[in-house]
């Protein structure tokens, strides 16, 4: 008989807003991973973001916070767009914040949102964005270099310190693109996907990279394929009173909510976000007619209420009972 594939692990993904006063947003940051470790979520997953909507320009910094107020759930981020790091620095700082929180941080690297969300920070940082490519796969090269051998000193190898220890088995990478997802297979890094794509339904659209990454993943490999997904979620107390109170939000504040337009409504809100509504059975309900999310070891759901909302700490107990109603069961990857 064939083991019994591990359970999915839950966890919470914020992606702050950069507006209001800075030093109250990255507090509250630091709250909401305590907050999450305190529900019993498995892991905490914060955005980075430049010269853009992103309110944390280095997730690296708030989440070595973050480790020194929590104790157990793993810190990831998600992710940091290495082709703006030095990736000396890049994986200096990152074990350190490995370091501080006693071997739980996930590093999740990309190339920066494409469709012109990045392209601005592209430009401040000098760099040309038509070459991402040969810019991502150049730092990631020198990264997982760093991880592994340390640096090239005078034609000599020197050790990091601190130590990375297992970090290099930690790489995430995120895209959207088949190449990137089989090339993340091949190097036994995670696959980590977004919460929605602009190409048709995004589960359905996003299972294929799945497939993808599954049919590539060696054999032999050290570790079992990983597989990040994120969605966004509103809890409330059913389906008819998340959207009374999302269309509230869009006609006082729309660009409180991710991707929220003035003058949307609240279903074409719901339907362009691809965020999950309702009381926790119904969001199980509904997640669990992802394909995608059905193939995910890591299922990292995003509240899409803002961190400064009173009603933030309630999302999260309202997501946790969504997780009990069946969204721990063991990922399809594992059988695939």
């Amino acid at each position: 008989m064939s083991p019994t594939p591990p359970r999915r692990r839950i966890g919470v993904f914020v992606l702050p807003s950069a507006r209001g006063d800075a030093s109250v947003l990255t507090r509250r940051i630091v709250q909401a991973a305590r907050d999450v470790e305190n529900v019993g979520f498995d892991a905490f997953w914060l955005a980075e973001g430049h010269f853009g909507t992103i309110g944390v320009s280095s997730a690296l910094t708030v989440l070595a916070g973050a480790a020194a107020a929590t104790e157990r759930i793993d810190l990831g981020t998600a992710v940091v767009p290495i082709a703006f790091d030095s990736p000396l620095r890049l994986a200096e700082v990152a074990a350190s914040v490995h370091a501080l929180s006693g071997g739980r941080l996930q590093l999740g690297v990309g190339k920066g949102n494409g469709h012109g969300f990045s392209s601005q920070a592209y430009r401040a940082f000098g760099l040309d964005e038509t070459g991402r490519e040969e810019l991502y796969w150049g730092a990631l090269a020198d990264l997982r270099t760093l991880l592994t051998s340390g640096a090239r000193v005078d034609g000599e190898r020197v050790a990091l310190y601190p130590p990375p220890a297992d970090l290099a088995t930690r790489l995430w990478q995120a895209t959207s693109g088949e190449a990137t997802a089989v090339a993340a297979a091949r190097s036994g890094d995670g696959l980590q996907l977004h919460r929605v794509v602009r190409a048709g339904d995004t589960g359905t659209v996003q299972r294929a990279l799945v497939d993808a990454y599954v049919t590539a993943y060696p054999a032999t490999a050290a570790t079992a394929p990983r597989i990040a997904v994120s969605r966004a979620v509103f809890v409330a107390a059913s389906r008819g009173d998340a959207l009374e109170r999302i269309g509230a939000i869009l006609r006082d504040d729309p660009g409180a909510l991710p991707l929220g337009q003035s003058g949307q409504t609240a279903l074409d809100y719901v339907c362009l976000s691809n965020t999950h509504v309702g009381s926790p059975a119904e969001i199980a309900a509904s997640l669990g007619e992802d394909p995608t999310v059905r193939a995910a070891t890591d299922l990292l759901l995003a509240p899409v209420l803002p961190l400064a909302d009173a009603g933030f700490a309630d999302q999260l107990v309202g997501i946790a009972e969504a997780s009990d109603h069946g969204l721990r069961a063991p990922a399809l990857a594992s059988t695939l």
